[in-house]
């Protein structure tokens, strides 16, 4: 299909909103002025598909794209799943964890410790991390001392604690 000229496009857009005005109290007018817009899309989408090598690799890119937002979408259920169920482990809100004031959950008043634990969430995440602190303590006390097992993130987290001039050692 051919392109309209700009002064013709000009005028069409002036008396669509004109008509548009118009279209509100009568739905016959409003329905041609729909039939019109619609073949103005169909006019464009035409006009857009001119160049096929481009369209295909814009196709492919396309394909690539929705297969990265399929891919990243699982992983964020996921890990909104694992998050819920660590929350319910420690008894803070599954939701916001009791930050969120506007929370339809907890109101922001769902911190850890608020709620009753669930037993198999805190069997699974906390308890294993208890022992393991109640067993670096004991070592500590004992002058055993051994370097406890940490993460990247637990070492970032440390060396800003040691830091801190408020920072106290257990």
């Amino acid at each position: 299909m051919a392109m309209m000229s700009a002064p013709f496009d000009q005028n069409q857009a002036a008396l669509m909103a004109l008509a548009g005005d118009q279209a509100a109290s009568d739905p016959r007018l409003a329905a041609i002025l729909q039939y019109i817009s619609q073949a103005q899309s169909a006019e464009v989408a035409d006009d857009t598909d001119v160049d096929h090598g481009k369209s295909a690799a814009l196709r492919d890119e396309l394909r690539s794209l929705r297969r990265e937002n399929r891919r990243l979408r699982e992983l964020n259920d996921a890990l909104l799943a694992h998050t819920e169920f660590l929350a319910e482990g420690i008894g803070a809100c599954p939701l916001c964890w009791g930050e969120d004031p506007d929370c339809q959950e907890c109101g922001g008043d769902g911190g850890p410790g608020t709620f009753v634990p669930d037993r198999q969430a805190f069997n699974e995440f906390v308890r294993p991390a208890v022992e393991t602190l109640r067993a670096y303590i004991a070592s500590r006390r004992d002058g055993k001392s051994p370097e406890p097992k940490t993460t990247k993130a637990t070492n970032a987290s440390a060396k800003k604690v040691k830091q801190s001039p408020d920072s106290k050692e257990d």
